[in-house]
């Protein structure tokens, strides 16, 4: 079974409890999410927007970085459509569509 971690301000984030993550397509349990508290949502959120105080105005940055992420996602594409077919319960084409098409977004 997978286990996932959570990340808070660029590092590891610990969790105290899990979440099951069900196949709806089979009932059964495939991985534990981290269930991350009220206090960690809070200062992921406060990071994230002293995050982008320091960046939102530097275009040329922003521009990379969605291309990264894009380009991770198209690697990825196979590996991550596997998971999101397990997590949402549809065909494995559509799950890798769906991570192939997310990935053009940001692109554009």
């Amino acid at each position: 079974m997978s286990e996932y971690t959570m990340t808070i301000n660029g590092s590891a984030a610990e969790t105290l409890a899990t979440i099951d993550v069900v196949n709806p397509a089979t009932g059964k349990v495939f991985a534990q999410a981290p269930d991350c508290s009220k206090a960690q949502l809070d200062h992921a959120m406060e990071s994230a927007q002293k995050a982008f105080g320091a960046w939102k105005d530097d275009l040329a940055f922003r521009r990379e970085v969605m291309y990264a992420c894009a380009t991770a996602l198209e690697e990825a594409a196979e590996e991550m459509g596997r998971i999101a077919t397990m997590e949402q319960g549809f065909p494995l084409a559509m799950g890798v569509m769906g991570v192939r098409r997310s990935a053009e977004n940001f692109r554009y």
